[in-house]
């Protein structure tokens, strides 16, 4: 899936992967399921579109949340996207 980096906040990238209506859909990409490439977390910015798997959904407290992941070992893997 495709998705753009909204925010970059510590060790973690937010990218909208979608909406819902008007409510945008938020995945979390961690900093160490980024792909091997050497710097890809620390170049990227707010409004990059990037290409990534989702590898983790969880529910807390009535809200979905989406994990991602670049990594080339999940992104040739069938999964959840």
């Amino acid at each position: 899936m495709v998705g753009t980096v909204k925010s970059i906040k510590g060790m973690c990238a937010f990218v909208q992967v979608g909406s819902n209506g008007k409510v945008p859909i938020i995945a979390r990409l961690h900093r160490v399921e980024t792909s091997e490439k050497k710097n890809e977390f620390a170049s990227m910015k707010p409004g990059d579109k990037i290409e990534a798997k989702i590898i983790r959904k969880s529910e807390e407290k009535g809200r979905t949340m989406f994990e991602l992941s670049r990594r080339s070992k999940h992104m040739k893997a069938d999964g959840l996207d």
